[in-house]
């Protein structure tokens, strides 16, 4: 599995508030699976959901899970 660029994970690095810093990774993720990139699409997913669960926000858990749970158009 491609484990995403090296833009991303500048991304993940850069200061961000915690709820945008998911949102953005979860709207990178519907972009990338948009244009048919998955494995990044998941790394996105993935990310966000770890960022998710150590700040227990079961609102974008639940998001977040629907999404890796649908399957690419």
């Amino acid at each position: 599995m491609e484990c995403g660029s090296w833009w991303l994970k500048l991304l993940w690095y850069l200061p961000h508030l915690p709820k945008k810093k998911i949102k953005m990774f979860v709207k990178l993720g519907d972009n990338y699976r948009k244009i048919g990139k998955e494995a990044k699409a998941r790394y996105c997913y993935q990310q966000a959901l770890t960022l998710a669960g150590s700040l227990s926000a079961v609102y974008y858990i639940k998001k977040i899970e629907a999404r890796f749970k649908k399957q690419p158009a």
